[in-house]
């Protein structure tokens, strides 16, 4: 596959009628990406916790943070990109960015991160975080290429996950 984007990819604000998309995506790219970290039962669990329709339905709603989705023909959702303040909510985080497997390497992820970039620079944010498996090798190379930096100061080792930042 090319490094070039398909013509027939829209993006924008996701909708109440994403969400079945948005879990359809989530499960595809978590079974590829992170199969030989988790196993298939906590994968499932984690699936069905973090990405329920009542959960995404807020999301989709909230005032606090935001929700990108990448359509096929206005309608299949084949990515997204969820970020809004951190926990601690002094900083902004990248909370999930994952693309359909059948969809990789076409620019999508680098374009809902570029838009989510281009936002935050528009409201005056100079820099955001997010965590990441230190074993989901596809992940840390997707946010090194794209500009991310690890700052060993603020992983979560009880976790395995690295936080990786970057300065807009």
């Amino acid at each position: 596959m090319s490094d070039s984007e398909p013509n027939d990819i829209t993006y924008g604000l996701a909708t109440e009628a994403d969400v079945p998309g948005i879990q359809f995506t989530a499960e595809e790219s978590w079974r590829a990406t992170y199969r030989g970290i988790y196993t298939d039962t906590f994968i499932s669990e984690f699936l069905a916790q973090n990405y329920s329709a009542e959960g995404l339905l807020r999301s989709v709603n909230s005032q606090r943070t935001t929700l990108l989705v990448a359509r096929e023909d206005e309608i299949a959702v084949v990515g997204f990109c969820h970020y809004g303040p951190s926990l601690g909510g002094d900083d902004v985080e990248l909370y999930r960015l994952y693309v359909d497997p059948d969809y990789w390497r076409l620019g999508i992820g680098r374009t809902l991160l570029g838009m989510m970039e281009d936002w935050l620079r528009a409201e005056g944010v100079g820099h955001y975080g997010l965590y990441v498996h230190a074993l989901n090798e596809i992940g840390k190379a997707f946010y090194f290429k794209h500009g991310f930096i690890h700052d060993e100061r603020r992983d979560k080792p009880e976790e395995d996950h690295w936080y990786l930042s970057k300065q807009l």
